[in-house]
């Protein structure tokens, strides 16, 4: 689904606890965004709407 909404030039944001994954995804299909965070833990999403990509 990620590389159809990127075809159609909308913007992308991939939020995973892997760098290294997000890192792969971005040399794949550039122009993605990515934040490297943990999805489960309430402080990281709290700090979601403060990254570099919102």
């Amino acid at each position: 689904m990620k590389k159809r909404f990127w075809q159609e030039k909308n913007e992308v944001i991939i939020v995973g606890r892997n760098a290294a994954k997000l890192a792969q995804v971005q040399a794949v299909l550039p122009g993605i965004k990515t934040e490297c965070l943990d999805v489960s833990d309430v402080a990281s999403l709290e700090q979601l709407p403060n990254t570099r990509h919102l």
